[in-house]
């Protein structure tokens, strides 16, 4: 049997032999999975998709806000590093030094609206805030970092008598948080020093329930006896590292000794490859990303067998596809899209006629 072999730069195959039967052997680069498909009699046009990532180092310095901004305006965004092969990628060619990427130290929150917390008041106790993501308030009124699944009291919000409520039952962060939703509005939110003081106020109160002379505070089910200090969950929370994209943070390559958890920026330094934090007003250069897709547009043949069949039937063509879609997931390659491409008169396929066998001297390789 007579063949001609092509096969183009991107690593697409083309076999044309003496029964007119085309096979089309393409890679998908990202898996290197090779696909064949036996086709002929029709005509038709295949799109496959693919998503390719592309960082550039950006010289200019500028802080993490700005470098962010600049970033979102010239390409897609910061930097945003999901595995070891694209920390390696994302390494500048040249330059030296650290380089802004997307990772920060999430906002932190309010539970109440779920608002982001601009923090304008703030009580912190001696070295705090340490790691973690939920806030106690003590009977002296401090604020700490703790585990969110270690079970504490709780102060609650009542819009309903515009006052803080403590629930003297023990939980975890998000317990407390849905059992403050459940049985009154939210968690508390201390966003001024009488906020603190009417707080600090509850935890420290005698035995029988108290309403502080403001009206908006009260006491329930207060022990008679009472160790100090007592600390409560209220309705602060952040939710750590995360990308200024909002994709998933599941890989980290910190240098040693980090992060530091009072520094909210973290950059990449060119030389070892690791992260660091950083103070976010720092002016550095950064390294931003673009998402690319490319297009790989081929005419096969498809044979059409098991009876008459018209191949511009739309069922048909979506059985087609689904076909062609099944053989690339089962090869594990996720992410390409396949789509039919119309002629010119509006159809999809073309019946030929029979192929003429091909002339003398076959077997040849043509480069494209």
């Amino acid at each position: 049997m007579c063949k001609v072999f092509a096969r183009d730069q991107r690593g697409f195959v083309f076999v044309h032999n003496s029964s007119g039967v085309f096979r089309v052997q393409f890679s998908v680069k990202m898996n290197q999975l090779l696909i064949l498909l036996l086709l002929s009699a029709f005509t038709v046009s295949v799109l496959a998709e693919d998503v390719t990532r592309h960082y550039k180092a950006v010289v200019q310095e500028m802080n993490w806000a700005e470098a962010r901004s600049y970033c979102r305006a010239k390409f897609t965004e910061l930097a945003s590093i999901q595995d070891a092969a694209s920390n390696t990628a994302a390494l500048p060619v040249s330059g030296k030094g650290r380089f802004w990427i997307g990772l920060f130290n999430t906002s932190w929150r309010w539970s109440l609206g779920n608002e982001d917390a601009s923090l304008n008041y703030t009580n912190w106790a001696p070295l705090q805030p340490e790691p973690g993501s939920c806030v106690t308030v003590s009977d002296s009124g401090l604020w700490s970092v703790r585990d969110c699944a270690v079970q504490y009291r709780s102060l609650c919000y009542s819009a309903a008598t515009n006052s803080q409520v403590l629930v003297q039952t023990l939980m975890s962060w998000d317990d407390a948080q849905a059992n403050c939703r459940s049985q009154f509005t939210d968690m508390s939110s201390i966003r001024t020093a009488a906020d603190n003081t009417q707080a600090s106020s509850l935890l420290s109160s005698p035995a029988q329930p108290t309403a502080l002379s403001s009206g908006t505070s009260t006491l329930l089910n207060r022990p008679t006896s009472q160790l100090s200090p007592v600390e409560a969950w209220f309705g602060l929370s952040r939710f750590l590292w995360g990308w200024s994209d909002s994709s998933t943070f599941n890989y980290s390559q910190w240098g040693q000794n980090q992060p530091i958890w009072t520094l909210n920026c973290v950059a990449l330094d060119a030389a070892s490859a690791q992260w660091f934090s950083q103070v976010c007003e720092d002016n550095l250069p950064f390294i931003c990303y673009t998402d690319r897709t490319y297009s790989d547009l081929k005419t096969v043949k498809v044979r059409l067998s098991g009876g008459p069949a018209d191949p511009n039937d739309s069922v048909l063509q979506d059985s087609i596809l689904q076909q062609l879609k099944q053989k690339l997931q089962d090869g594990g390659v996720g992410g390409t899209e396949l789509s039919w491409r119309r002629r010119p008169d509006g159809e999809l396929f073309h019946r030929e006629e029979e192929e003429r066998a091909p002339p003398s001297g076959c077997n040849q390789k043509v480069n494209l």
